[in-house]
């Protein structure tokens, strides 16, 4: 059972804190690091001691961070603060310690909920990065992130796609020469391969029905931005949304082109009128999607990296697909790459995740179903931890963020503006949930109740359900009712960090014959919540 209450931060009744960077036992894969060598240089300098797990696999050896000063040992129980990326192992939980790492747990991710427990159990502070916003409010810019590194990593594995799926349909181009992003030993090596596999395609001028390639990126954040860059070392031209037909049926074949689309693009009002981006966040289902009409005729390459939110319409649907493979005769989409790996998302045809080492499938269209490599179809990227690819890059960007934070910590310097980015990312501190973490043990313990039938209804609530407590309101109302339900979806918000903050979305199944009483009950609640912007529709 999960529970919750507050309390000061530990971290600040001490004078001088010793860190430990973890190593990673999550993925194989996983060879990122929280704090480089350089940074723990500077800490180790600053009078802070740096304990590091020796691990083999990391990007970082062990001998560099002793060269910075560390102490490479198993044991971090000499440290205050501990930091990895990634899910941390039961045994390396240590109690009584604060702990940076990616969690999961805010959605209230049932794989994660026993991980959170133990953290509870053992008395251990968690803070999550993806919590760490400005000033500490949910929904403001993110101050930690790799978004940026998944999208490079992304468009450089997809190139590698291309170049299979141009060979299949008969089309040898320098393209087949490009590797994963982990192929190379640097981003910039990576960048110069590919430079020159552009500098080749161009010189060829390619001939045949495929070309001139089409690029549609989705999104205009940090993930849409990074692969952008990498496609831009590419003989290139961006054009606006609506000129992308005519640069299809008209271009230079040696060229790449490329648009950047937004819901605006792709969405038109139902009833008529101009498109209001805050109306759509919040009343997605005002809108008609229009990009299997507008954009996937033409597209070659689809990048996908927007946030998706399941009340919005899919941008491709499979059945859209394969109306424009069969009845349209139009195989001109030859890659997806999803960076967001929604599976089941914004792409329905994004069926699963893949792996760093088998990053790609392929998915037939016409039977609605992956194929053999060498099959007939669309190629699929879905890989979801791409910044791994490129560990050392990512890792010095994270770090660079990282480490004026761990500084202050350990230092125990006064720093107001730090309390409040931290008390925000805080998710349990003192064996108990922070209040507006919380909602977390509502969804922990109704995760496992069983799915919608017939004999049961749901109710959808929307709004800023996290950073105005609604959300634990919601569900302390529940109980107090007395209804037995289960809670189905849960989408918390991106940080965007563009001043727009989309709406929260919870989704929860009630016994069918007290609905409309649970539906009455909470409407009256969002009375009491005017700030959170909140609707409760029976769906």
């Amino acid at each position: 059972h999960i529970c919750s209450r507050g309390s000061a931060r530990p971290w600040l009744k001490m004078a001088k804190r010793a860190v430990g960077i973890l190593r990673e036992t999550y993925s194989t894969w996983e060879r990122r690091v929280p704090l480089c060598p350089a940074r723990v240089k500077q800490l180790v300098s600053g009078g802070t001691p740096v304990l590091v797990q020796p691990s083999a696999r990391r990007i970082f050896s062990d001998d560099e961070y002793a060269a910075a000063g560390a102490t490479v040992t198993k044991d971090l129980s000499p440290a205050d603060i501990i930091v990895g990326v990634k899910q941390v192992g039961d045994e390396d939980l240590l109690p009584n310690k604060t702990f940076f790492f990616f969690s999961h747990v805010i959605k209230g991710q049932r794989e994660n909920m026993e991980l959170l427990s133990k953290v509870l159990d053992r008395n251990i502070e968690l803070i999550d990065y993806e919590c760490l916003t400005e000033k500490g409010e949910r929904g403001a810019k993110r101050l930690i992130a790799f978004g940026g590194y998944a999208g490079r990593a992304g468009m450089i594995d997809s190139l590698r796609g291309l170049g299979q799926r141009l060979l299949h349909r008969g089309y040898n181009t320098p393209f087949v020469s490009i590797g994963s992003a982990y192929m190379y030993p640097s981003l910039e090596q990576a960048k110069t391969a590919i430079s020159q596999a552009g500098n080749a395609f161009a010189a060829a001028r390619p001939l045949g029905d495929v070309f001139p390639l089409t690029f549609v990126f989705t999104g205009k954040g940090a993930v849409s931005t990074g692969a952008q860059e990498i496609f831009s070392l590419l003989p290139h031209e961006f054009v606006e949304p609506a000129d992308l037909a005519a640069a299809k049926a008209e271009g230079d074949p040696s060229v790449l082109y490329a648009t950047v689309v937004q819901p605006s693009d792709y969405s038109e009002r139902k009833e008529g009128g101009d498109f209001d981006m805050d109306e759509y966040c919040t009343q997605p289902d005002l809108y008609t999607p229009q990009f299997h009409e507008k954009f996937l005729p033409d597209t070659s390459v689809l990048m996908n990296c927007m946030y998706w939110d399941p009340t919005c319409p899919r941008l491709v649907t499979n059945e859209q697909m394969s109306t424009e493979w069969i009845e349209r005769e139009n195989k001109r989409l030859l890659v997806l790459g999803d960076i967001t790996c929604d599976i089941g998302g914004s792409v329905e045809f994004l069926t699963r995740s893949t792996k760093i080492e088998d990053p790609f499938f392929i998915w037939n269209p016409a039977i609605q179903e992956t194929s053999p490599s060498d099959g007939d179809g669309v190629l699929v990227l879905g890989v979801d931890i791409l910044p791994s690819e490129l560990p050392r890059e990512s890792s010095m960007h994270f770090s660079d963020l990282l480490a004026p934070m761990i500084e202050v910590m350990s230092s125990n310097a006064p720093d107001s503006e730090l309390s409040q980015v931290l008390d925000g990312a805080c998710i349990a501190r003192n064996g108990s949930l922070q209040p507006r973490f919380e909602y977390i043990s509502h969804l922990a313990n109704h995760a496992e109740q069983p799915t919608p039938t017939d004999a049961t209804k749901q109710v959808q609530i929307r709004g800023h359900l996290f950073d105005t407590g609604l959300i634990n309101k919601t569900l302390d109302l529940l109980e107090a009712l007395g209804v037995e339900f289960s809670v189905d979806t849960v989408n918390v918000q991106p940080n965007l960090g563009f001043g727009r903050q989309i709406p929260s979305r919870v989704v929860i199944s009630v016994p069918g014959n007290r609905a409309a009483e649970v539906c009455v009950s909470l409407k009256l609640q969002l009375e009491n919540f005017p700030h959170a912007n909140a609707t409760v529709v029976p769906m």
